[in-house]
């Protein structure tokens, strides 16, 4: 590699050594061809769509089909492989909730860019990716950044929420240093699988709100303010993670983390992963 190319990274790339650093190993180092798993898959359809359904060019009614058609697919073909029966029927519940009553987000006199894709230098490496969606009034000067989740919000509690959020802080940065007279005012995840209640704020997952109810829900957002302090955790997040990662080149030392969730329904290498499928074999017995 030449000295003045720097190292290239993406946000996800330093997740998965964040997850469990042999799958760093077997993704990055070793060159395994990852497979896409159902929650996978079905994010970057829901992705897909939502990129036309924001902005108008496809219907509610054609987005449902679309999301469905998807979903049959990947049933017909035995890869509609949820956790269990249970979180499959919520899973899918949620989200066509979600498209049946969606309401686009207000983009008079504003513009929009979608999946805009950017590189900044961070801690003398290349971090590239693409914002989901990016709102701009020039008008005002103001940047409003949002990115699509089917997570549960579980995972972005008070004490979680800043480690959580790394990615809003990464896009924040992105479009501030590309527009730096505009201010960040907001930078969210819009939760698709909940409702929040219009009058009482209380959030609900969308398929346990009665169906004679659910105008009375909107889209569910979490935000985070893109500030020194919560910019300062991102990067702090980023130079440890090259320095693990580095170390673990150096050394050529890559310590597994056997989480079976993980492993089984959201790693794209575990069939290549021996550790896992040491602990599934034992497990199965």
């Amino acid at each position: 590699m030449s000295e003045n190319k720097k190292q290239r990274y993406s946000y996800s790339k330093l997740g998965t050594y964040h997850n469990c650093p042999y799958s760093y190993k077997l993704i990055y180092q070793n060159h395994v061809k990852r497979s896409n798993g159902v929650y996978g898959v079905l994010g970057s359809t829901l992705h897909s769509i939502m990129e036309r359904l924001e902005h108008n060019k496809i219907s509610k009614e054609d987005a449902l089909k679309e999301w469905r058609t998807e979903v049959d697919i990947l049933d017909f073909a035995g890869e509609l492989n949820f956790p269990t029966e249970n979180a499959k029927n919520n899973y899918l519940k949620d989200v066509e909730l979600y498209l049946e009553y969606f309401k686009p987000l207000d983009f008079t006199n504003k513009e929009s860019l979608v999946e805009q894709e950017f590189e900044i230098e961070l801690c003398n490496v290349t971090i590239m990716g693409y914002i989901d969606l990016a709102i701009l009034d020039h008008d005002k000067k103001e940047i409003t950044i949002v990115d699509y989740k089917t997570s549960s919000k579980s995972g972005f509690t008070k004490d979680k929420l800043v480690h959580k959020c790394h990615q809003l802080m990464l896009y924040a940065k992105a479009m501030q240093l590309t527009y730096p007279d505009y201010k960040i005012i907001e930078t969210k995840f819009d939760m698709c699988k909940y409702g929040r209640n219009k009058k009482t704020g209380k959030v609900k997952e969308r398929k346990d709100i009665p169906i004679d109810k659910m105008e009375e829900y909107e889209r569910y957002f979490i935000s985070i303010p893109f500030n020194k302090e919560n910019y300062k955790v991102f990067e702090d997040y980023v130079s440890d993670s090259l320095e693990k990662i580095n170390k673990a080149i150096y050394e050529n030392e890559w310590k597994p983390e056997i989480n079976m969730f993980f492993c089984k329904n959201l790693c794209g290498v575990s069939d290549n992963c021996e550790f896992y499928q040491k602990k599934n074999k034992y497990k199965k017995k």
